[in-house]
């Protein structure tokens, strides 16, 4: 057209001020100028657009049911047909004329979602008999006369010009819709039952899927508390600018947007293989007759800032394993793992104990160890070989993976490196010692320096360096697993699993006739049990039970699954909150005992902390043997704790912590709520009861008042308790509150020995953890007696009674963060203003060291 663009005028939103954006401008010699930050009136034209723009997408979405993950479709259709409209600024003529010197033609235009039918051709047809064009949705166009359609079930859009539209389909009245501003409304009440809280009834829901079916107790049928996430259009539309999809083979990176970068990252992989010599071209005469090559395949990634945007784009070249054949492409399958439980520990270490946390990347890391047997490949798409060439390798595609300490002479402290693939955690105590050992590792290897960590295999890592806490979370993978089941905007639940019994799936015929639902079943478990692994023990129970029928899964087991993506489309952002001001390690332990229908096996929940935060271990399992006593099964629960405590303290010893070195290194403390298993582990006697227990699980003795210490706790406190079966909703959210997962808002306050005694501000609260009632009370009342208090003078009661007063208005819970509880807690009634003083109470105390924390009932 001759014409080009000299000067664009924008807001300062992230799809305008970023590197691609800058370079691009830079090139075309265009003018950036960029209106004043909080000031849309500098920016009106486009400011109105937008909302006209907006206003034409929720009149498509709603009048034609159009699911919600095309706005971006409707949004370019929208412009396209804007374009093709006459304008008054354009002396009535359209800005498609006004560019390109011609009316633009509208023969072509056909009703948005009408039944577009898309011909194909001869090579995908089946059969003689088969349809000769398939039923598609219009959603938009292309510049060139071509249609863009939308295929429901593959869920891709497709480009044609053989098209054939029926116009009459998009008139039919779309489904019920309910916007997100309204109370959710009871469609039909389906079935009834008596809960464990009262009457509840199966509601389906107006405007909602049958699996969005829920049991509601009867106060919240006519009353629910509405869910909805709010954006605005320059939100929405910075959103859609800056995702990135990852291709997933070789020809969808070629043929992306983002293509030079990817072909660029390939032909650094390629580049990097051909310097470390990894393998070499092989005669096919040559192989021995049971050898035969295996293919390989391209995986892309994008690693991104903090902010969520693009920060380098990677290709791998790894093999297809499950073409090996055991014994003759490999023997050993060990590699030594730092697990993510691991990685937990090493981040609460760095917070508690101010360690610098930094990243690096190792290029091509796997191409460090030889192959000592013969692997053949094929050689891969892009390597610039003839197809079907063989190759051997020279080099391991795969990598060890540990936690390596590096101690110097001159130095009181220790460096530590967790090295995942060719992901490089690196942990120092100053920036000296952080640059001597990146210097190290970069004279070695090929490095990438990535700065302070911030996204660390898929957890996104925040820290409070005043309050000595790490913060973890997966919003983003949460958003996509909701995406990929299209659950981003089912309605949110206050708990991950209800607390029905589920039960196997009894079909005829199940091994001739496939189960329609369990490929589906298997993605979301398996989506979830990653998740559950890294930030969120509050899904444990849920995503161990699902497990169990992965092989045969109900379309109740179905809907089971969905109810805890429900659930997490309320908490994703929800985060893991742990670290503290010390490194003190302490866990949990309790046991459901018969809870399983189908086995009577009982179920076991634990986990640990270090510092006065949150976990960094956990786990929800079926026990190996049927119990026949709740002490049994609570004796069987802490002997799993008690290996888990085994291998956390000699983690710590390997890591040089001081106070786990000496041989008088201070005890673990365990809770539990069962005296008899306390007794049980404390004596060792028999007992008619008690002798047929397993031998292996006695090995607890052994450990008792040498590595751990056994403490009591009630039952109303013990938060592994969440950690054994589904929990109504407000025991769930005190347990979860404990755990220190909540949204992220920076104001957790951990305790630390010396600030006890001063109390927070009415903005702040004491951090969430498990709070000790009964040793509190047991303080309360040894204090008063020992002090005297009820003989004190009139004047010094109504001193502390002032006291008393001021600290429970200081401590009161500023809590509002969690709108997904329909259930208001009554609060415990307060204590007499006989109290001592909470610094008399605690003063003296060493419960600070074992990572104690005040609740609301403490406050009380």
């Amino acid at each position: 057209t001759n014409k080009r663009v000299r000067r664009l005028h924008s807001d300062r939103g992230g799809e305008f001020v970023n590197h691609d954006l800058k370079e691009f401008i830079s090139k075309k010699g265009i003018l950036h100028e960029l209106t004043a930050a909080d000031s849309p009136q500098s920016n009106s034209v486009a400011e109105r657009f937008n909302l006209t723009l907006f206003d034409t997408i929720r009149s498509l979405e709603h009048s034609y049911g159009i699911p919600k993950q095309l706005w971006t479709e409707l949004a370019a259709t929208s412009v396209y047909l804007r374009n093709c409209l006459p304008h008054k600024f354009n002396n009535n003529i359209s800005p498609y004329e006004r560019f390109y010197g011609k009316e633009p033609s509208l023969t072509h235009l056909c009703v948005i979602w009408a039944d577009a039918f898309v011909h194909l051709v001869k090579r995908k047809q089946v059969s003689k008999l088969a349809p000769r064009a398939t039923r598609l949705k219009l959603i938009g166009y292309e510049f060139d006369g071509a249609y863009r359609c939308w295929d429901d079930n593959r869920q891709e859009i497709v480009i044609s010009r053989d098209v054939t539209f029926d116009e009459t389909s998009a008139l039919e009245l779309a489904k019920d819709y309910i916007p997100p501003e309204e109370l959710y409304e009871v469609e039909e009440i389906l079935d009834s039952r008596d809960g464990p809280e009262g009457p509840e009834f199966l509601c389906k829901w107006l405007g909602f899927e049958d699996e969005d079916n829920t049991w509601e107790p009867i106060e919240n049928v006519n009353h629910l508390t509405v869910f909805a996430n709010y954006i605005n259009e320059k939100t929405a539309i910075a959103l859609s600018a800056a995702s990135t999809e990852e291709p997933q083979t070789y020809k969808q990176a070629l043929s992306s947007d983002d293509a030079p970068k990817w072909t660029e990252a390939i032909n650094a992989e390629l580049k990097s293989l051909d310097t470390h010599d990894t393998g070499e071209v092989i005669n096919p005469k040559s192989l021995p007759h049971n050898q035969r090559p295996i293919r390989t395949k391209w995986v892309f990634k994008i690693k991104q800032d903090l902010d969520g945007q693009p920060q380098r784009y990677k290709a791998r070249l790894v093999v297809k394993g499950f073409e090996q054949r055991y014994g003759i492409d490999y023997n050993e399958t060990y590699a030594p793992v730092a697990k993510i439980a691991t990685q937990r520990v090493l981040l609460a270490l760095a917070a508690s104990l101010d360690l610098k946390c930094h990243q690096m990347d190792v290029v091509t890391a796997f191409l460090n160890g030889s192959v000592t047997e013969m692997i053949l490949i094929y050689a891969p798409e892009g390597s610039g070989f003839p197809p079907r060439t063989i190759l051997r390798l020279r080099k391991r595609l795969a990598n060890d993976n540990a936690v390596y300490i590096r101690t110097l002479p001159e130095s009181d402290s220790s460096q530590y490196i967790s090295v995942y693939v060719d992901d490089l955690l690196i942990f120092a105590k100053n920036k000296s010692e952080m640059s001597s050992i990146k210097a190290s590792l970069h004279n070695e290897f090929n490095t990438t320096n990535l700065g302070k960590v911030n996204h660390y295999l898929g957890m996104r890592v925040r820290r409070d360096y005043t309050r000595h806490v790490i913060y973890l979370d997966q919003e983003s993978y949460v958003n996509d697993i909701l995406e990929r089941f299209g659950m981003q905007d089912c309605k949110p639940v206050n708990t991950p699993m209800d607390q029905t019994k589920l039960e196997p799936y009894e079909v005829e015929n199940t091994k001739t006739s496939p189960n329609p639902q369990e490929g589906e079943y298997r993605e979301i478990v398996g989506s979830l049990m990653y998740l559950m692994i890294c930030t969120r023990p509050d899904i444990a129970v849920a995503v161990s039970m699902l497990s169990r029928f992965a092989s045969n899964p109900s379309p109740q087991h179905l809907q089971a699954a969905k109810r805890v993506l429900r659930y997490l489309r309320g908490t994703s952002t929800y985060s893991l909150c742990i670290g503290g001001n010390n490194v003190t390690l302490h866990g949990y332990s309790d046991a459901d005992w018969g809870n399983n229908i189908i086995d009577r096996r009982s179920i076991t929940g634990y986990l640990f902390c270090i510092g006065n935060a949150g976990p960094v271990t956990w786990a929800s399992k079926r026990q190996p043997t049927v119990a026949l006593s709740s002490t049994e099964a609570e004796y069987m629960a802490l002997s799993f704790a008690t290996q888990e405590t085994t291998w956390l303290r000699s983690l710590l010893q390997e890591l040089q912590i001081p106070e786990y070195l000496d041989e008088n290194a201070r005890s673990t403390t365990i809770y539990k709520d069962n005296q008899s298993c306390i007794s049980l582990a404390m004596n060792p006697v028999h007992h008619a009861r008690t002798k047929h227990i397993d031998i292996r699980h006695h090995f607890i003795r052994d450990h008792v008042d040498k590595e751990i210490h056994l403490e009591y706790l009630p039952t109303a406190e013990m938060v592994a308790d969440s950690l054994t079966k589904p929990l109504p909703a407000p025991a769930f959210k005190y347990h979860r509150e404990n755990m220190c997962i909540k949204h992220y808002n920076n104001t957790i306050t951990p305790m630390t020995k010396a600030s006890m005694t001063e109390l927070p501000n009415e903005n702040e609260r004491w951090p969430l953890g498990v709070s000790y009632m009964y040793n509190i009370l047991n303080t309360v009342l040894k204090t008063i007696e020992d002090n005297n208090v009820f003989s004190a003078s009139s004047s010094s009661s109504s001193s502390n009674n002032n006291n008393n007063n001021n600290n429970n208005n200081d401590l009161k819970d500023n809590d509002d963060d969690d709108e997904d509880d329909d259930d208001e807690e009554t609060p415990m009634e307060g204590v007499e203003s006989t109290t001592p003083p909470i610094d008399t109470l605690f003063g003296d105390s060493d419960s600070g060291d074992k990572g104690r924390h005040l609740t609301d009932e403490d406050d009380e």
